[in-house]
């Protein structure tokens, strides 16, 4: 499943690709420009937008219109308009956060020069992205995002049997 996520949904599209999906988020892009790229690629678009909506719709593009207030609550719709529950989040299966590219894992003495000191010592396996070069590791920030991913999933599994 691959997404595009609007200009006010960066927050998501971080999450999203976390999940590992595929999201192409541009703060800039125009709305012409999602809707073309949601067609040729095959993306879901993901909008807050009422009339980029309506736009999509009259396209035949797959959207979804998020006017939820928290990713939680976006996250939840997403993924009971697809029909989806995710699998829990992994370090392995996840993009990068920042630029969407794909992550290979890593150890210590392939980042030695590249982290801190303290985090190498803390931790042995690292994930760097093969497009910008970021360095991941599961730090307080993933236990977090696992933790968020937990509550996304109880969600899901509790109301899937009520629908």
């Amino acid at each position: 499943m691959k997404f595009i996520a609007d200009g006010m949904l960066g927050t998501l599209a971080r999450k999203l690709r976390v999940y590992g999906f595929d999201t192409r988020y541009d703060q800039s892009s125009k709305d012409e420009t999602l809707l073309t790229q949601s067609l040729e690629e095959g993306r879901v678009l993901l909008t807050s937008d009422h009339e980029l909506f309506r736009k999509s719709v009259k396209k035949s593009s797959q959207s979804i219109l998020l006017l939820e207030n928290s990713d939680e609550d976006r996250l939840v719709k997403i993924f009971k308009e697809l029909k989806l529950i995710p699998a829990n989040i992994s370090p392995n299966e996840a993009r990068c956060s920042v630029c969407n590219g794909t992550t290979r894992n890593v150890g210590r003495e392939d980042v030695r020069s590249l982290v801190a000191g303290g985090v190498l010592l803390a931790h042995e396996n690292f994930h760097v992205c093969t497009n910008c070069g970021k360095i991941y590791w599961e730090g307080g920030h993933w236990w977090r995002l696992r933790a968020f991913s937990e509550k996304v999933r109880e969600r899901l599994l509790n109301t899937a049997g009520k629908e």
